[in-house]
């Protein structure tokens, strides 16, 4: 040979033409992580074999029959130039054969493992991936066996879900049962040092289950990304066979509505969303530019509805995360997941902070000179809204409302931005003054920061709601009913008392249940209900007075770091009183653009304004366009959210797909998902060989298992759904490579008769069968 085809992979760095594969392995051997004796074959030496008519050249053999061991079971696997790598994996596209003994057969098998690269499940696949035929190059690894009591496989990361949990499955003996023979393995979920999810009868103690999945991500932290491994326990050591990078995961997005539902609880008319997602979104837009530079995040990509409801997009801001160089998985936490692990992530940044030291330290200091920017801000906010608010547009026609909407809409954003940073200063100067107190041996939580300010009754209701209901249990009963009956002949006090009311109506008129949700009625809509409201209301308890204490410089910084507290919980009250005033006065618009859309009959109701977007009523306003369709697109978006009101949505929504809807009378079958996606479509049932026919253009394929003579099947179906099976089956593997659902470990599925409409979550693994009560009714 003029030059080596045959290397050892624990011993000598290896050449890019063995395949990825063989170098995943070294990687694994270099981070001091166990292998199987191991050795790669050069792709290089195919063409040299072809050549000769399948004959291997002398030095070659001698070579490799120098290191099998006689009486020793080798396994000769596949390692391709595109397999394994960062763009796509080739996943069970090749052939691996196993308890291979002698010379001749090891010689044969990889003859076998080069012949695999030219059949059709590969060409199809590498078509799929835009490849020509001569760009696959096939490498080979000679890996000595493993007497295999237990073997397994494990991901770092879910790789249906993308979350930071081990995923393990494992089956007694040899790793070929994991993809072949229709069996489904015992299966684990291990999430920050705490096992999720087990097997009833387990094959691996705790134990040992706890140290492979801390094995395997501390493999994922030493690769830097997320991580695919194949394991083999033989009754003492656990050893590592095969790593590949899992490839898929940054095409997903994960949305949550554990935050945003505390903002904008329940189902969000169209018109409230189009207006508050740009606006409050590119508030947070700025903030984060501030922090990090120029960037390409979109509002509109920051958030999105599933079911009516809000989810924020935790992808993106895991992008946010990383350039900040805080671990990723912390936004778990803010999905909602409890940290009850031991190893639960934590928001401490990385190195990878250290490039926006410059920028964060002007951020900061900004942020400390921000009460001279607040204080300017108000100022003149206050004007501004008040110069809007004086407009009459009771009488306009809907051209000037939708000018003064859009005013609004900018002195809203304005006032959204400051709306976000102050209470978050906010928060930091508690943070500090909570240290301060604990100090001083005063309980944080007696503190009543706003007690004594003298502007309090202007931003906060509290106060003047206490003061009237003193005078309203004043009120013998007649001038009580008077009141409530909006009678014009009232007493000197029920006088007395309805002006005091109307002083605190115009200042605190424009609150509703939601700040954020204009399409909400205010306050001053329902006069009833505020009367209710001061007859029922407490005093407020007594609070504790915080003294200044005169000592050191050092206590004097700290008096300073209280009184930032307290002025910045007073700012909090002045800005969300406004940003809550302008959200009212969207209202007040809004309604008016609902009568006028009434009178010019384009719309039945007047809140059925809010059933349109924002961009919609402009066009209609200044264009006159879709005037004729506005009726009908009303109705169809309020039966659709009348539709959402008996649905639970998920808290987690992995992708872009809508979930389905789950009827309580639906029948529904559960399995493990294998292949992430939502399918509808219509059922067939392929038990062998003789079904293989019937098999239609975007059908559901429900089979026992499948194997390598199955997956023509999988290149015609939407969905896969197998009555057995695990993570590295066949049916999952191909069902990944060609991006369709799947679900395995159903029970009883081929029981599932043909053509039944269902749908296959590939995310939650539920099968969902539309058309049943049909059936069963005789439809």
């Amino acid at each position: 040979m003029s030059e080596p085809y045959l290397f050892r992979i624990e011993r000598r760095k290896l050449p890019h033409h063995v395949g990825e594969k063989a170098r995943n392995l070294q990687r694994l051997f270099r981070f001091g992580f166990p292998i199987p004796e191991s050795y790669a074959v050069s792709w290089r030496l195919e063409n040299i074999v072809a050549a000769a008519g399948n004959d291997f050249p002398p030095e070659f053999v001698n070579a490799l029959e120098a290191i099998l061991e006689p009486g020793v079971q080798y396994a000769v696997r596949s390692s391709a130039n595109a397999e394994d790598a960062e763009a796509q994996s080739f996943a069970g596209q090749f052939l691996t054969m196993l308890d291979v003994e002698g010379i001749d057969a090891v010689l044969q098998a990889i003859l076998s493992v080069w012949d695999s690269a030219h059949l059709e499940l590969p060409a199809a696949y590498r078509s799929k991936k835009g490849m020509e035929a001569g760009d696959l190059e096939m490498g080979v690894i000679i890996q000595r066996m493993i007497p295999a009591v237990v073997s397994g496989v494990a991901f770092s990361r879910n790789p249906i879900t993308g979350l930071d949990e081990v995923v393990l499955e494992a089956v007694e003996g040899s790793g070929v049962y994991l993809v072949q023979e229709g069996v489904t393995p015992d299966r684990w979920i291990w999430k920050w040092g705490k096992v999720l999810q087990k097997p009833s009868e387990p094959l691996l103690p705790d134990s040992l289950i706890d140290d492979i999945a801390r094995t395997v991500r501390a493999i994922g932290e030493q690769c830097d990304y997320p991580v695919d491994l194949e394991w083999v326990y033989d009754g003492q050591d656990v050893t590592w066979v095969q790593m590949r990078q899992i490839t898929t995961l940054d095409s997903i997005d994960i949305y949550a509505n554990h935050i945003p539902k505390e903002f904008i609880p329940g189902i969000i008319k169209p018109l409230v969303w189009t207006v508050n997602i740009p606006l409050v979104n590119e508030a947070w837009i700025w903030l984060l530019t501030e922090l990090l530079g120029a960037n390409e995040l979109d509002p509109y990509c920051l958030a999105r509805q599933f079911y009516g409801r809000a989810y924020f997009n935790m992808g993106l801001l895991g992008s946010v995360f990383r350039q900040l160089g805080i671990p990723e998985n912390t936004l778990e936490r803010l999905m909602g997941y409890e940290a009850e692990g031991e190893d639960a992530p934590g928001f401490k940044p990385s190195l990878k902070v250290l490039r926006y030291l410059p920028r964060m330290l002007a951020f900061a200091i900004d942020k400390l000179r921000f009460e001279s920017k607040l204080e300017n801000f108000l100022q003149h906010i206050q004007l501004a809204y008040a110069e809007l608010s004086a407009e009459d547009i009771e009488c306009a026609s809907p051209e000037k409302v939708l000018d003064v909407v859009e005013r609004l809409y900018e002195l809203n954003q304005r006032t959204a931005y400051f709306n976000i940073v102050t209470p978050l200063l906010m928060q930091v100067y508690h943070r500090l003054a909570k240290r301060k107190l604990n100090s001083l041996e005063i309980d944080y939580e007696d503190i009543h920061w706003l007690e004594g300010w003298e502007e309090r009754e202007q931003y906060d209701p509290a106060p003047g709601l206490r003061r009237l209901g003193v005078a309203y249990a004043a009120l013998n009963e007649e001038d009580r009913k008077a009141l409530a009956a909006g009678h014009a002949d009232l007493t000197s006090a029920s006088r007395a008392f309805q002006a005091e009311l109307d002083v605190f109506m115009a200042r605190f008129g424009h609150l509703s249940d939601s700040g954020n949700d204009f399409s909400r009625p205010l306050w001053e809509e329902m006069p009833e209900l505020i009367l209710e409201m001061i007859e029922g209301f407490a005093s407020e308890p007594a609070s504790t007075v915080i003294e200044e204490k005169e000592s050191t410089a050092g206590v004097e910084l700290e008096g300073f770091i209280i009184k930032r507290a307290i002025e910045f919980s007073r700012y909090r009250e002045q800005v969300s009183y406004l940003y809550t005033r302008g959200f009212g006065d969207f209202r007040r618009a809004y309604r008016r653009l609902g009568e006028l859309f009434v009178r010019h009959g384009w719309l039945e109701e007047r809140e059925d304004i809010y059933f349109l977007e924002q961009g919609e009523i402009a066009s209609i306003v200044r264009e006159g366009d879709h005037v004729d369709e506005m009726r009908e697109l009303v109705e169809d978006r309020k039966a659709a959210h009348a539709a959402y009101a008996s649905v639970t949505p998920p808290p987690i929504v992995y992708g872009d797909q809508v979930p389905p809807i789950v009827e309580d009378t639906a029948v529904m079958m559960e399995g493990i998902p294998t292949s992430r996606g939502v399918y509808r479509g219509r059922v067939c049932v392929v038990r062998g060989v003789a079904d293989f026919s019937k098999v239609e253009e975007g059908c559901v394929l429900v089979i026992p298992y499948s194997d390598v003579s199955w997956t023509p099947l999988f290149a015609r179906a939407g969905a896969v759904v197998a009555e057995s099976g695990g993570i590295l089956s066949h049916s999952s593997i191909v069902a990944r490579e060609y991006g369709i659902p799947a679900i395995v470990a159903v029970t009883n599925a081929c029981v599932i008769e043909d053509g039944i409409e269902v749908t296959v979550d590939g995310f939650s693994g539920r099968i969902i069968q539309h058309d049943a009560d049909e059936r069963e009714k005789g439809v």
